[in-house]
């Protein structure tokens, strides 16, 4: 018979996430040969390999799949790793990548980090998140942050225009309560719907700049006006919030012609 059933998006994602932690937190030491010789990337392939098959085992959200379902699950993701790890491994030897792997799932706002506290309108707001990774290199005190997605990534455009600040908050809160007299290299994007694709920002004399086309870098002007800018903004949503203030207040009428809620909003039949 025919297999029936998906693996739900949310699980799927999840289930991605957790597989790239532990693979690269629990085999750091062979990531770090397998950049420089390809038997230990072999063995790291192979360290993913079994990491999938053990997790698929014990995930309770995955086990009442069909079995055909559940295998072909686990070898979109062995390839998809594959694809990002292969990628990143050359982008390293070939020295666009200056930072390698060093923290992961850093929480800020838990019980490993205080929260990450940005001035904005209306006083202080305290910020708590939980990045996927942050790559460093310690010779030239340089660091990236690199959040995983398994959906749709943001653009460059709504990052540098601050209107998507999940990336821009991580960078800051990396530096002002991780690595103190780091200086930030990028931000990457990691977009794995569909192959694998690098976005983000790069910031100019950093050392990562050819990891990303010419209009995702960023100068040192630039980032210092975002980060004032996200203040900013951070401040008036936690202002509304606080307000108890919910309107709608969509970018663009466009959003609204694709929102699930329009026969409940009806804030386009209003404009």
């Amino acid at each position: 018979k025919e297999a029936t059933g998906e693996i739900p998006a949310d699980k799927g994602g999840l289930f991605v996430h957790d597989i790239l932690m532990k693979l690269y937190r629990d085999n750091l030491d062979l990531y770090r040969e397998a950049i420089e010789y390809d038997l230990y990337l072999r063995r790291f392939f192979e360290a993913l390999a079994a990491l999938v098959s053990a997790e698929k085992d014990r995930d309770e959200s995955l086990k009442s799949l069909p079995l055909p379902i559940l295998d072909a699950f686990g070898d979109r993701v062995i390839a998809t790793i594959r694809q990002l790890v292969t990628g990143e491994i050359a982008h390293i030897r070939s020295g666009a990548k200056k930072t390698i792997p060093r923290y992961f799932e850093w929480a800020f706002g838990g019980k490993e980090s205080p929260p990450f506290r940005i001035r904005g309108e209306g006083g202080e707001v305290a910020l708590s998140g939980r990045i996927d990774r942050i790559d460093v290199n310690e010779e030239k005190k340089i660091f990236s942050v690199i959040d995983y997605k398994t959906g749709n990534a943001d653009s460059v455009a709504a990052i540098k225009e601050g209107k998507s600040f999940q990336l821009t908050v991580y960078l800051m809160a990396a530096s002002d309560l991780l690595l103190k007299g780091y200086r930030p290299a990028s931000g990457l994007l990691i977009g794995m719907k569909e192959g694998i694709k690098w976005s983000g920002i790069a910031f100019d004399g950093a050392g990562e700049e050819e990891l990303l086309t010419k209009n995702s870098r960023i100068s040192l002007s630039e980032w210092e006006s975002l980060r004032s800018g996200i203040g900013r903004r951070v401040g008036a949503l936690a202002k509304k919030i606080k307000e108890g203030n919910f309107s709608p207040d969509p970018a663009s009428l466009q959003e609204c012609r694709i929102c699930d809620f329009q026969t409940l909003c009806h804030y386009e039949e209003r404009e």
